[in-house]
């Protein structure tokens, strides 16, 4: 074999060795270890999920209601209906406020509801700029919300007072929950073709260089929805046409220390960043 064909093949074959290497790597961080399937609803091309006591509770576009399953057998344990005070409902996404014993819902007029913990009408609410995401958090007893367009998480009182915007290194952020001193968020809005992935990022928005890529035979991978923590995994949800997913990240149960808050610098920044007048959120009290 002439020389410049064997460098070649050997700089193709280290070049292999390495993203096979990386590969590994990543894989380590994001095995799914089970999977249940989406509520019959499964053209609801967006979806939120949530734990509660032992219980995965599931929320789907356009569904004035959501499910209690159980995450073993994926069975509707129970349907909770939620009213909201304008036509149609949009949900996709759902969060669980053991402080208030409520839950906290994505929904249209890019509202974050609050809804009382056996459903019904929603009790309050505050407006976020392209809301993709929601978590609420226990230990700081404030709500984190992403931003798909601008690639912003901000935190929030839950009375609507936005009091950090944090910049993020990934594209379309969707899903939020944060464990221990790291956020896992989940890619909306990629193209055909492009990998669903899934990525930790510090508390300041940073790339801490660990993700998963979920399973993509269908196409829609820009529509990853909801994430949540059960104290050792991670549930993801996978979109149209594909599953929710339970992911070993490598912890083990309850990684749950008090988080580190983010850079003060971030704290006082409000800004409206797409000009639709929201930087100041509106809040609503019947």
């Amino acid at each position: 074999m002439p020389k410049t064909l064997r460098l070649t093949a050997a700089l193709c074959a280290l070049a292999m060795a390495v993203l096979f290497s990386a590969a590994s790597a990543d894989a380590y961080f994001g095995e799914i270890v089970h999977t249940i399937s989406r509520s019959p609803e499964v053209n609801r091309w967006w979806g939120g999920v949530c734990w509660k006591d032992g219980y995965l509770y599931e929320i789907l576009v356009r569904c004035s209601f959501f499910r209690q399953r159980n995450p073993r057998t994926g069975a509707t344990v129970a349907y909770l209906d939620f009213d909201v005070p304008w036509d149609e409902p949009y949900a996709y996404g759902i969060s669980w406020d053991s402080k208030r014993n409520c839950w906290w819902i994505l929904d249209a007029k890019e509202a974050i509801c609050q809804v009382p913990a056996g459903g019904g009408a929603v009790i309050s609410y505050f407006t976020s700029p392209h809301r993709a995401g929601a978590y609420y958090d226990p230990k700081i007893d404030r709500l984190w919300v992403t931003n798909q367009v601008n690639n912003r998480i901000y935190r929030y009182t839950v009375d609507g007072e936005r009091e950090a915007t944090i910049s993020v290194e990934v594209p379309g952020a969707g899903g939020i929950v944060r464990v221990g001193d790291k956020f896992w968020v989940t890619i909306t809005n990629t193209d055909d073709g492009d990998w669903p992935m899934v990525y930790e990022l510090n508390l300041d928005g940073s790339k801490t260089g660990r993700y998963f890529v979920l399973p993509h035979e269908t196409g829609y991978y820009w529509n990853l929805g909801g994430i949540t923590f059960d104290g050792r995994y991670l549930w993801v949800e996978g979109g149209i046409g594909n599953d929710i997913y339970q992911v070993d990240i490598g912890y083990g149960s309850d990684p749950d220390p008090d988080p580190t808050p983010p850079p003060s610098s971030l704290g006082a920044e409000i800004i409206d960043y797409d000009g639709d007048g929201l930087s100041e959120p509106a809040v609503y009290r019947p």
